[in-house]
């Protein structure tokens, strides 16, 4: 069975989940021990009263929070920028809203750019796998498609360029090329047939 699009950014937001959540959470429990998980999320504009390092919301939410503090100066600028855009495409994926696959390879280079940042080597492998796989599934539903359009072309309009006549493909009988054939007779029908001709061959 095909992997759907929403298959896939669940797999892209949960190997970014694994790969980011240990690096996030030694930084914290460095400065603050053992309550870190409560003081992170105190940073929150809005706390979250159920927070969790197992939901990745809540742990982009806390990186953003506390970016300054902990991030600024090892990762690159453009890495905050996809703590957004993945924000928003868990959202979608958890309300499952459906994703072309424009969408879904633009959310996996998300996942894929966020995995760079952190040198999660394996995880970035496998949102590339994703990637070529779905640009696999595209490519082959526009060949069949292609093939398809083809097909019904083909079949109206006029014929295809070197189909030879009918009349060189099949010898007609003795009696059509020698103009002998007999006029068919003809004869009038009526009564519940409402007046109709009947060609007796």
């Amino acid at each position: 069975m095909a992997v759907t699009n929403h298959e896939r950014v669940g797999k892209g937001l949960t190997l970014v989940r694994d790969a980011i959540r240990p690096h996030l959470e030694d930084a914290w429990r460095a400065r603050y021990g053992p309550r870190w998980l409560e003081r992170v999320n105190q940073h929150l504009y809005h706390p979250d009263p159920h927070a969790s390092p197992d939901d990745l919301v809540f742990l982009l939410k806390a990186m953003d929070a506390t970016w300054g503090r902990f991030f600024r100066k090892d990762l690159p600028r453009a890495t905050r920028a996809y703590l957004h855009l993945l924000r928003d495409a868990r959202n979608a994926w958890a309300h499952n809203e459906r994703f072309s696959s424009d969408e879904t390879l633009r959310i996996l280079d998300h996942c894929e750019m966020m995995l760079q940042a952190f040198r999660a080597v394996a995880a970035t492998a496998q949102v590339q796998e994703l990637k070529r796989s779905l640009r696999r599934q595209v490519f082959a539903e526009e060949r069949r498609a292609a093939e398809r359009k083809a097909a019904s072309v083909a079949t109206r309009g006029e014929p295809l360029a070197g189909l030879k006549p009918w009349r060189e493909v099949v010898t007609p009988h003795a009696d059509v090329r020698e103009g002998r054939f007999a006029q068919a007779r003809v004869w009038r029908v009526g009564g519940l047939c409402g007046g109709g001709w009947l060609t007796d061959l």
